[in-house]
């Protein structure tokens, strides 16, 4: 484990191949491939809102396509 420049604690777990880190008073999990981290529970939440969101105004979109034909 080290903390790096920005004060966060990283550790790095070779079985899930992901550096763990301690930040701001919560743990993140950060891919090293990527560049990223994983989102956390929030962010997944979120995008998952946004997801279904979309999902209804193609919808829409697919119903008013269909009737004007």
């Amino acid at each position: 484990m080290h903390t790096d420049s920005n004060g966060i604690i990283r550790g790095y777990s070779p079985i899930l191949n992901l550096e763990l880190c301690w930040d701001n008073h919560r743990l993140r999990f950060y891919d090293p491939q990527t560049g990223q981290f994983l989102p956390d529970e929030k962010e997944t939440a979120d995008l998952a809102d946004e997801a279904q969101a979309e999902v209804r105004r193609l919808r829409e979109e697919l119903r008013r396509r269909n009737n004007l034909t």
